[in-house]
This record gives C-alpha cells, sequence and structure tokens, in this order.
C-alpha cells in the first residue's frame, strides 16, 4: 500500500527518514496508516516525521517556544517543510477539534493553521506547492544549478539569518543547513537576545500567533 501512495503524491527518495511508523499524541493516525512516515514530498518540499526524528524535533521546538506544553502537554510534531518549518498536532483549551500549529523558526513565530483534516486534505491536494511557498524552493533551486534538486531528509533550505533576526525575506537569504543543527543554534541565539534586550521582561520572539 505504502508503494501505491509514494507513486501517487510524490514521494522522492532522496528525501525519505528511516521510516519508523509514528503517530503524533494528539494524532491523526491518517499519514502513518498511509506509510508516510519517514516520507518526503516532492523533493523534500514536506517530510513526515519518522519514530526516530518525531521525538528529536519535539524537544527542539519545545525548547524555541517553551509555552507549547503551556497550551497542550499532548502537543506533537507531525511534519516539517523544506524551509525548516515545524508542523505540530495540538488540542489548546476550549479547542473543539485538534489543529495544526506551525513553528516557525525563520520568523519566531507559533501559528494555528486551521483543523487537522484541512491540513490533511491540503497536503494531498493540488495546491500543495503553492501552500508550502514551492516556488521559493524552486527559484533557490534553480540559483544553485539544481532546478530538479531534492532536499534531503534531515536538511533544510532555511534562512541564513532569520528575519527575528534582521534578516531579508528573500531567496537570496537562503542556504542549504542541517536541521537540527539550524534550529539549536537559533533557538540559543534568540534565548541570549531575549536575556540581553530585555531582562526581567517576556521578549517578543519567540511569539505565539493564536
Amino acid at each position: 500500500m505504502a508503494d501505491d501512495v509514494n507513486a501517487a503524491v510524490g514521494v522522492s527518495e532522496a528525501a525519505q527518514g528511516v521510516l519508523g511508523r509514528y503517530v503524533p499524541r494528539r494524532g491523526p493516525s491518517t499519514f502513518a496508516d498511509e506509510g508516510a512516515c519517514g516520507q518526503g514530498l516532492d523533493g523534500g518540499l514536506l517530510r513526515f516525521h519518522d519514530a526516530v526524528s518525531a521525538p528529536v524535533y519535539r524537544q527542539l521546538v519545545v525548547d524555541a517556544f517553551p509555552r507549547l506544553f503551556q497550551l497542550d502537554a499532548k502537543a506533537d510534531v507531525l511534519a516539517f517543510d523544506w524551509n525548516g518549518r515545524q508542523y505540530l498536532t495540538a488540542k489548546p483549551a476550549g479547542a473543539r477539534w485538534p489543529g495544526v500549529l506551525m513553528a516557525d523558526m525563520g520568523t519566531g513565530v507559533l501559528s494555528l493553521l486551521g483543523r487537522v483534516k484541512d491540513f490533511a486534505s491540503a497536503v494531498f491536494g493540488p495546491g500543495r506547492h503553492d501552500m508550502f511557498d514551492g516556488k521559493k524552493l524552486d527559484w533557490w533551486l534553480s540559483s544553485v544549478n539544481m532546478p530538479y534538486g531534492k532536499v534531503r531528509f534531515d536538511d533544510s533550505v532555511a534562512y541564513r539569518v532569520p528575519l527575528w533576526c534582521g534578516g531579508e525575506d528573500s531567496p537570496y537569504n537562503l542556504c542549504m543547513v542541517n536541521t537540527v543543527a539550524y534550529w539549536t543554534e537559533w533557538t540559543a541565539t534568540m534565548r541570549q537576545m531575549g536575556a540581553d534586550e530585555y531582562p526581567g521582561q517576556t521578549p517578543p520572539i519567540p511569539a505565539y500567533d493564536f
């Protein structure tokens, strides 16, 4: 079944992970049931976490956005895109259904995208490329003479300097990086800047947009 799904949605071998099945603590099991765990779609446009990557990235997101578990102690990572943005499922207090959150290290913002079922429909729909800013990825790959290149499972094409740190929202501010190293480095920078510039206060970054 997994092979059929892979062919249908554009799985790329270069963007695959360990492939251990993983279901986020808030669900859904839909993606795991379809064999998506550890898979990369469309050359790494979007990758689904597997049993090895999920615990690592869940901790990275919590380190960067420490209020996450206050919003929902069962919030958990589901997928991440070519830009290193992490997608989680969570059910904040008062919510009727689990939703999808996007943790964006590039902007320093944790935002609510919508319901899980709507996210799933979009991921496997014709508008996936636009949903995940695929044109920006295509431009960057062409600019480095890799027009048909792929983003490996452990890497991302992320901002050299995040927007919250003064970087420009431009393809010229992108580079290929190890995603774990990227999140680790800029989380440490975020914390240090907050401590230095806002002593005894709540810094504006990280921000929670919901």
